[in-house]
């Protein structure tokens, strides 16, 4: 069970955040609410 949480660590610090080109227009999240 340690194993596992230290690769759950590790690999929750090599996550890096998302690129701005994917992000959605929130004119666009708003009509999907709807």
């Amino acid at each position: 069970m340690v194993g596992v949480l230290a690769v759950g660590f590790v690999a929750n610090l090599l996550i890096r955040s998302v690129s701005e080109r994917f992000h959605e227009e929130s004119s666009t999240r708003v009509e999907a609410a709807r």
